[in-house]
């Protein structure tokens, strides 16, 4: 959304909802908490008889989106994320692998009553 709305333009609700392909209730929690954290402009027009409610970033908000990027532009090059310093090494199986030990049988997996 914000990358939508900090590319200097405004944009509707409407469009929003279709170019995000997101629900009425989604869309309008993301845009209350960005809103209410100074990151977007909100402003309500008529088209015709219909209200309308555009949304832009504010100079807050693109530098905040802008400092997100700069943070995440070396993970999304690398495709994963760095694990902080104090983790293990990720595990690089390929997408779908079994872990370790393989998948649980029904036969392994604990009882979810016991005694029962």
């Amino acid at each position: 959304m914000m990358n939508i709305l900090c590319s200097g333009y405004q944009a509707d609700y409407s469009f929003l909802k279709t170019a995000l392909s997101a629900t009425d209730g989604n869309l309008a929690s993301h845009l209350r908490v960005l809103e209410s954290a100074g990151y977007v402009d909100v402003s309500k027009r008529f088209l015709g008889r219909r209200p309308n409610t555009l949304y832009a970033a504010t100079p807050a908000g693109k530098k905040a989106y802008e400092e997100y990027s700069r943070v995440m532009a070396p993970m999304l090059e690398r495709g994963k994320p760095i694990p902080p310093a104090d983790d293990p090494p990720a595990d690089d199986s390929p997408p779908g692998a079994p872990p370790p030990g393989g998948f649980p049988t029904p036969d392994s997996r604990p009882d979810p009553a016991p005694g029962r």
